[in-house]
C-alpha cells in the first residue's frame, strides 16, 4: 500500500506500479468521516492527478480500488440477500487480486441469532420462550471473505485484495492459519480484519482498514454471552495472540485494534486452543499438546 502526501489535487510521491488513468482510489481519512474517493486523470513520473480537489487534508494512506477479478452480490441493496465467500476444511487456498463488494450476510449492527445459539456459560440455548433463543435471522459465519476451520497446520494466503460495503466483517480467520498481506478493508461493519475465536494462527501484515463502523448500542453482556465480539468498528479484532500483527494501518475507524484475550467455546469443539508446536517459541509440557488462547 503506497503512502502518499496530498497537496491540492496532486498526490505526491507515488510508488504505485500498475495504476492507470481512470482507476478509482480511496484516500483514507485522518479523522472519522473524512475518507474520500477520487479518480485518476493523469499519471506522471512521481505523481498522479485526481479528478477533483480533496475536501480534507490527508497525511495520508491511499489505496487503488481496482482489481482484476470482482465479486458482487446480485442484490446489492438488501444485505439479507448478500452472498459470501467461505473457504472451509481445506488450507490449499491462495487468493490474490480480487475485489469483493456488497457481500457478507451476517449483520454486526444486530445481535447474533443463530439457529441454535450457544451460551459461553450455560451451553446450548434451546428454550424458544427465552429471548436469546436462535431463530436464524442473523446467523454468524456469513462474512465477506471467510476462512472457516481450514486448520492451523497448513497456511492459507490472501494478498492484494479489496473488500468494501459489507454489513459485517471484511476478512475473517476462523480457526485457520492465514497470511493476510497488503489487503484493504473499507466500510466494513464491526471490524475489517478478524481472528474469530482465538484459536487462529498466521499473520496480518501491511493491511489497510478504512472506515470501519460500529453496531448499535446493545448491552455488552448480551454480546459476550454468545461470543458475539468484533462489533464496535475495529480495524482489527482478534480474540487471542496467535496472529502476528505487522505494519498494519487503521484509518477512520472507531478503534484501531481490539484484543479480547478470552477463551471462546464453540459448540461441540470446546474451548479454542493453539497447538504448542505451532507457537513462535515452542514449549514442551508433559501431557499437554495445546494451549488455551487466553494464556
Amino acid at each position: 500500500l503506497p503512502t502518499l502526501v496530498i497537496a491540492g489535487s496532486i498526490v505526491l510521491p507515488i510508488q504505485a506500479q500498475g495504476w492507470k488513468v481512470g482507476d478509482a482510489i480511496l484516500i483514507a481519512g485522518d479523522w472519522r468521516g473524512q475518507t474520500e474517493q477520487r479518480r485518476i486523470v493523469g499519471i506522471g513520473l512521481s505523481s498522479i492527478t485526481i479528478d477533483t480537489p480533496l475536501v480534507y487534508a490527508h497525511s495520508g494512506h491511499v489505496a487503488n480500488m481496482r482489481r482484476n477479478v470482482k465479486f458482487l452480490s446480485a442484490n446489492a441493496s438488501d444485505s439479507t440477500r448478500f452472498g459470501h465467500l467461505m473457504f472451509m476444511m481445506e488450507a490449499d487456498v491462495i487468493i490474490s487480486g480480487i475485489s469483493v463488494s456488497y457481500m457478507g450476510r451476517t449483520d454486526k449492527t444486530k445481535l447474533i441469532d443463530d439457529i441454535k445459539n450457544f451460551s459461553q456459560n450455560d451451553g446450548y440455548i434451546t428454550d424458544p420462550n427465552k429471548p436469546t433463543f436462535g431463530h436464524g435471522t442473523n446467523v454468524r459465519g456469513r462474512y465477506a471473505i471467510h476462512f472457516h476451520r481450514t486448520g492451523v497446520m497448513e497456511t492459507v494466503r490472501i494478498v492484494n485484495c479489496y473488500v468494501e460495503h459489507t454489513p459485517g466483517w471484511g476478512y475473517t480467520n476462523h480457526t485457520s492459519n492465514v497470511q493476510m498481506n497488503m489487503n484493504v478493508a473499507y466500510d466494513c461493519t464491526g471490524a475489517g480484519f478478524v481472528g474469530e475465536t482465538g484459536g487462529e494462527l498466521g499473520m496480518f501484515s501491511n493491511n489497510l482498514a478504512v472506515g470501519c463502523k460500529g453496531g448499535q448500542a446493545i448491552a455488552f453482556d448480551r454480546r459476550e454471552g454468545f461470543a458475539d465480539w468484533g462489533f464496535e468498528g475495529d480495524g482489527y479484532s482478534v480474540m487471542g495472540g496467535g496472529i502476528d500483527m505487522v505494519n498494519n494501518v487503521a484509518c477512520d475507524c472507531v478503534n484501531g485494534l481490539m484484543v479480547a484475550g478470552v477463551s471462546i467455546r464453540e459448540y461441540s469443539l470446546g474451548t479454542a486452543k493453539i497447538p504448542l508446536e505451532k507457537l513462535a517459541y515452542p514449549m514442551k509440557w508433559d501431557g499437554i499438546t495445546k494451549l488455551d488462547t487466553c494464556v
